[in-house]
């Protein structure tokens, strides 16, 4: 093969690869501006949640089940009712609290990453999401489903990848986790505004 055919081929190759990179990046980019504006419409999410926790060493899932809300000005309560009754809030700004009541709160020691990330999966915020995740829109047939996988390998250690799925909102969340436990939370929203 002559110098020339390959630098031809070379050339068209290292375009073709620009090209691919370009178009994922705005596929990517159209994906996520498309769910963005549609979650970015509700300011309260409230509702019931199922949740199953599969870990690797037992053979059944742990069970638990409450009530949650939203408020993007106040970020999120998550209250656990069954097995064992605990409230976990969530704030953008002061972290993540946890204890038995809302009243018996206490700051948990944790990363402001995890209550970013928690609070960007269940409220749908894709604006935080898309800077720690390569977000994917998956094919279904009715709703919709996206796949956020970790950017920094050191998160990937955490956090395999999460699936969201649903309708007008969050309906469906999976998170995969990087040493093969994965948790499984179904939310049943009884208000929207």
């Amino acid at each position: 093969m002559a110098v020339s055919e390959e630098r031809r081929i070379t050339s068209a190759f290292i375009t073709a690869f620009y090209l691919l990179v370009f178009c994922c990046q705005l596929q990517a980019q159209s994906t996520t501006e498309k769910y963005a504006s549609q979650f970015s419409q509700f300011s309260t999410i409230e509702g019931e949640f199922n949740q199953l926790r599969y870990i690797s060493v037992l053979k059944l899932p742990l069970r638990s089940s409450g009530v949650f809300n939203y408020q993007k000005s106040e970020g999120m309560v998550w209250h656990t009712l069954e097995p064992i009754e605990n409230t976990v809030k969530i704030t953008e700004s002061q972290g993540v609290f946890s204890g038995g009541s809302v009243k018996d709160l206490q700051l948990v020691a944790s990363s402001p990453l995890i209550g970013q990330i928690f609070l960007g999966v269940l409220s749908g915020n894709l604006s935080k999401l898309v800077e720690l995740f390569d977000v994917r829109e998956q094919p279904i047939e009715t709703g919709w489903m996206l796949l956020l996988t970790p950017r920094a390998s050191i998160m990937s250690d955490y956090i395999d990848s999460i699936r969201l799925s649903g309708n007008e909102h969050v309906e469906a969340i999976t998170l995969y986790e990087g040493n093969g436990d994965r948790t499984e939370i179904s939310l049943q929203v009884t208000a929207l505004d």
